[in-house]
């Protein structure tokens, strides 16, 4: 990898070809040693577009820029064609490397690794790690992990780099410190884990023998937190999450319009419920007052609990044991809750509307709505989930669709039998 010359960070490049009316010859007119990185931050549209266009000799131009787990991510953002074009011209040392990397779960430790690190046996002198960082630090400008092992390639340690320059040790064997390692195939949530129970910057990614794969370096998990991040919030809007902010009006279109209009049919559901007690509505208009109240809370209320499940269900930390422990658990907070702002709601119902059963029937409503919202937004991710549908797309529809219709009946139920 050669050092950049340009001093303009990534962003300055990514802001100025996504405000361009040419955004591709404003990508092009990028430092060449710049454009490759300001790709891997472009929305996916545009790495679609400009992936097309790019010919297979000018990519490999812009590889000698980058490191061997950053090639992996850019071979992953070309169109398959290109990819494989590409890949077939690498260099045999490089392909090798670039192969090692792809063939792994990018949602793994290994599948966030990256292989720029140095490696020194316990025994070995002083002045070969000096040489070794010498000459990596001439070739890309950066100092490296200095990992330790023994002659079968088990990891043993690290050697701080400060320390190391600083002290000058006579012997390696004296400033060897302990370093957090994880297993090749551990989810990428068990990483961020990981780090969050260390203060190292770094962690080793091993197999189960104890033999050096590769380090995750904390940058390494930054962008994959923030992609992880913006699925989620996608996924419980109902929004594909290959979506991005700038993609076109006719791909936004494509990857929303099903959802709608499924929850189109729903909000018909839920309108049928009401239409079931056109006459207490008649009878009685103030209903109309608090049935967006009912349904905004159950929702509310069900939008936590799955936003809770889903995620518990993503880091696998929900299984076959803790399903009944989980619902148990929302059911408990929702009924909790569910007193609470009943509590309140039919306090204020009572003194705003001077009407004691009034309050009652908006209050039970309450009660029972967001217990039906901790039931179904536990309940329906496990459903989904069971037949390999993804619960953080697909359930919001369906959660908000039974609190609705649920909320509905029990307030207006309620009401024609106390209230009429």
């Amino acid at each position: 990898m050669e050092k950049p010359q340009s001093n303009n960070p990534i962003s300055h490049y990514v802001d100025m070809v996504l405000n361009s009316d040419e955004a591709y010859k404003e990508f092009l007119r990028v430092p060449l040693e710049r454009q490759a990185m300001v790709f891997l931050d472009l929305p996916g549209d545009f790495q679609k577009k400009f992936g097309d266009d790019l010919s297979v000799n000018y990519i490999l131009s812009l590889f000698k820029f980058l490191d061997p787990d950053e090639i992996t991510d850019f071979l992953q953002h070309l169109p398959e064609e290109k990819h494989n074009q590409v890949a077939k011209k690498l260099d045999e040392n490089l392909k090798e490397k670039v192969d090692y990397l792809l063939k792994f779960d990018p949602n793994s430790a290994a599948g966030l690794m990256n292989l720029d690190y140095v490696i020194v046996f316990k025994h070995s002198k002083v002045e070969t790690l000096y040489n070794k960082l010498k000459k990596t630090y001439a070739r890309k400008k950066t100092t490296p992990i200095v990992l330790v092992r023994d002659k079968e390639n088990h990891l043993i340690g690290h050697i701080p780099f400060e320390h190391f320059i600083l002290h000058r040790p006579h012997s390696l064997e004296h400033v060897i410190e302990d370093i957090p390692f994880v297993y090749y195939d551990e989810h990428y949530d068990d990483v961020i884990k990981k780090f969050n129970s260390t203060d190292h910057k770094n962690l080793v990614v091993v197999d189960y023998e104890n033999h050096i794969l590769g380090v995750i370096e904390t940058n390494d998990l930054l962008k994959r937190i923030e992609e992880s991040t913006t699925e989620d919030v996608y996924g419980l809007a109902g929004v594909n999450k290959e979506e991005d902010i700038l993609d076109s009006g006719w791909s936004k279109f494509k990857s929303r319009y099903l959802w709608l209009i499924l929850n189109l049919f729903t909000a018909f559901l839920a309108a049928g419920i009401v239409s079931l007690f056109e006459d207490t509505l008649t009878k009685l208009v103030l209903l109309a007052v608090y049935m967006p109240i009912i349904a905004g809370m159950g929702g509310n209320a069900a939008t936590q609990t799955l936003a809770v499940v889903v995620r518990g269900i993503s880091t696998h930390e929900i299984d076959a044991k803790t399903k009944l422990r989980v619902l148990g658990n929302e059911l408990f907070a929702g009924t909790l809750n569910g007193f609470v702002n009943g509590i309140i709601v039919a306090i204020i119902a009572y003194f705003w509307n001077d009407m004691p059963m009034l309050g009652v029937v908006v209050g039970l409503s309450m009660v029972i709505n967001l217990f039906i919202a901790g039931f179904f937004g536990t309940i329906l991710p496990f459903i989904l989930d069971r037949f390999k549908i993804d619960p953080a797309v697909a359930a919001t529809v369906f959660v908000t669709t039974a609190t609705d219709v649920v909320g509905f009946f029990v307030f207006l139920g309620l009401a024609e039998i106390l209230l009429l």
